[in-house]
């Protein structure tokens, strides 16, 4: 199977109810073994935004995916329903490994090299998904290493000196600013 490039390895915020416990997986994702996917699933709390990252089997199991085959889509299926005021997002998470030894001279199974350009491809769109989330400087910049203080509530950034953002109070009205 080819993976498609364009594919985006997020699925959700789907909103929690009270009583829906499957969640569709939208993108194609592989497993270690039976019981542990390629996958984070977040619950967040509306109201407060604490987001937390689930845990495999205590609260969650996964059905589809593969094992050995082709990256497949599949469900997160919750052992308690998610309450309302929550959010599930489930992000892909496929391992930095590479596991194909090939031997110099020797008969290469084609199908897999395929399977490990497949799963090469999905570690690329999940470095591009979580890059889509993350404060990017403009391509000109010469801003590197930028290291962001811990948030707090009631303080805004700002910017302390080249390499480092800073926060502080603020009791003027701020202005928006257009983000891109």
């Amino acid at each position: 199977m080819t993976v498609d490039s364009t594919d985006i390895r997020r699925s959700g915020p789907y909103s929690g109810n009270g009583s829906t416990t499957a969640f569709s997986v939208t993108f194609p994702f592989t497993k270690e073994s039976i019981n542990v996917s390629n996958l984070e699933v977040y619950k967040t709390i509306t109201a407060t935004g604490v987001e937390t990252l689930l845990e495999e089997e205590t609260d969650y199991t996964v059905s589809g995916g593969s094992i050995t085959g082709s990256p497949a889509t599949g469900t997160v299926n919750f052992i308690t329903a998610p309450a309302s005021g929550t959010t599930i997002t489930i992000i892909g998470a496929e391992p930095n490994t590479q596991g194909l030894d090939l031997t110099e001279g020797g008969d290469q199974p084609s199908e897999a090299i395929e399977r490990q350009f497949d799963k090469l491809t999905l570690q690329v769109q999940d470095l591009k998904e979580r890059q889509g989330r993350n404060l990017t400087f403009s391509p000109g910049s010469d801003i590197t290493d930028i290291t962001v203080l811990s948030p707090v509530v009631g303080q805004a950034l700002y910017w302390s000196d080249s390499s480092t953002i800073g926060s502080t109070n603020f009791t003027a009205a701020l202005t928006p600013i257009r983000l891109s």
